[in-house]
This record gives structure tokens, sequence and C-alpha cells, in this order.
């Protein structure tokens, strides 16, 4: 009985770490829809831990926190990335940074486009 609960517990475990991604970007919207200038539901910043509930091409689905939302798929990273205010801590903390810039950053992240040009 032990070993039937431990195997358990076990697969419950790995599957709840499946859908968890991290931001590797320093500061995103969470959209209410999958379009550009969607309205934002929250802000995300780089290391935060988020779950996926659904990937498609270029937008994700997912719930951080009473959220539910869409970002860009390439904003999202399985291992946690090593991010600016992590390995800057002190020079981060002196930006003092409100959340009316925040937002301001994680707006222009969505209008930025990434590829090839013609």
């Amino acid at each position: 009985m032990g070993k039937i609960f431990f195997f358990i517990l076990l697969f419950c475990s790995c599957f709840s770490q499946a859908n968890e991604y991290f931001i590797n970007e320093n500061f995103i919207s969470l959209g209410q829809n999958p379009v550009r200038n969607s309205d934002p539901l929250s802000l995300l910043s780089c290391g935060h831990k988020v779950r996926v509930e659904e990937l498609s091409q270029e937008w994700s689905l997912i719930k951080v926190g009473p959220y539910k939302g869409y970002i860009k798929k390439s904003f999202l990273n399985k291992k946690k990335p090593i991010c600016f205010q992590d390995k800057f801590p002190k020079f981060f903390d002196e930006f003092n940074i409100k959340l009316t810039e925040m937002l301001y950053w994680a707006q222009l992240n969505d209008q930025y486009f990434e590829g090839k040009t013609k």
C-alpha cells in the first residue's frame, strides 16, 4: 500500500512540474487575449514561475496566481534564466522602477518583432 502511494505521489509531482515555465524577459504583460496590445491582467518579470495551460505556435495560455491570460511563447523558458536583477541586485534596486514604468516596458516588449528582414 505504501509503495502505491509513493508512486502516485511521484507521478503527480512530475506531472505538476511538466507545465511549469519561467519568464525570460524583464517585464511582460499578461494579456486577456492572444493578440498584441491586449488589455493587461498582470505584470510579470524575469524569473517568475508560471503554469502553462495551453501552448500554440505564437501564444501561450498561462495561469499565474488568480489570473489566466496570454503571453508570447518566446517569453517562456523551461529553465530559470539568469535575470538582470539576479546578477546585479543592488544596481537594479537603485532604479526604483514604478508600476507605470514597468507597464510601459512590458507593453514595449509586446510590440517588439523578432525574425529576419525581407
